[in-house]
């Protein structure tokens, strides 16, 4: 049987930073950090690993896996020596090795030189992958949001929604998909985004999210080099839904329960 590919995004190199053509949207800044990026900073504030042993990051959209080397940067850090940091996320168009490493070199190195050595091919399908000697696992979706969400069995302690506006990308921020964010979620996940539109703030509410005032100094700027205004999004999971997305069963996937 011949695996599924996936196709290759068409992209485009504007001023140094990698945009998406189908997208018309940035994916990060031109020489992005992972501690300077703001994107990746929006993201910081929400975790805390000093205090947790184990922890479980999701997020639509992997991107060039920026918001990744943040995590697994202040995991590093931060953690304690028997923390366990899991991070899952949902990719339709997967960048290859060379890609990532022009948006995202020098600076993210050396982590990036490890993610770039562990990338999968672009295969249809859930491919896992361990760093540090499997303190940090990364499992990468590659495929549709609303085909294999469904059929993963997970809880996240947060969620990162997708980096694109949710005008450019409406799919990851269909109701079904937010629905799945809650699906894969409890009370106390936090939710975290660049974007925070009226209509995504009431559908994230209408499935029991709290959402926090967005910080005044980053609220209403523009999106890295692109000229969309955004809000920050923050919340929290506050109560379950009273009809939690349909999870299809058996679940063929699960991640690891702690020791």
């Amino acid at each position: 049987m011949v695996p599924a590919l996936l196709s290759i995004p068409d992209l485009d190199w504007r001023n140094g930073a990698l945009f998406s053509r189908a997208h018309d949207d940035c994916y990060t800044p031109a020489l992005a950090t992972p501690a300077g990026n703001g994107y990746a900073d929006a993201f910081a504030a929400t975790r805390d690993f000093r205090a947790t042993r184990r922890h479980l990051t999701a997020e639509l959209g992997f991107g060039t896996g920026l918001a990744f080397l943040s995590a697994w940067a202040d995991f590093r850090a931060n953690a304690p020596a028997d923390a366990q940091l899991d991070w899952v996320s949902v990719e339709s168009a997967p960048l290859d090795a060379a890609t990532i490493e022009r948006a995202l070199a020098p600076s993210t190195a050396p982590l990036l030189a490890q993610l770039l050595h562990a990338l999968p091919p672009r295969i249809r399908g859930i491919h896992r992958r361990a760093f540090d000697g499997g303190r940090v696992r990364l499992t990468l979706l590659y495929g549709d949001v609303l085909e294999l969400l469904p059929v993963t069995d997970f809880i996240a302690d947060a969620w990162q929604l997708d980096g694109f506006a949710p005008d450019r990308n409406p799919e990851m921020w269909s109701a079904e998909a937010l629905a799945q964010v809650a699906a894969h979620a409890r009370v106390g996940t936090t939710v975290a985004g660049r974007f925070a539109p009226p209509d995504v703030q009431e559908r994230l509410k209408s499935l029991g999210f709290e959402l926090s005032a967005a910080d005044s100094a980053h609220a209403s700027s523009l999106a890295p080099n692109t000229h969309t205004a955004h809000t920050p999004l923050r919340g929290m999971l506050a109560r379950l839904p009273e009809k939690r997305a349909f999870r299809q069963l058996p679940r063929w996937f699960s991640m690891p329960h702690p020791a």
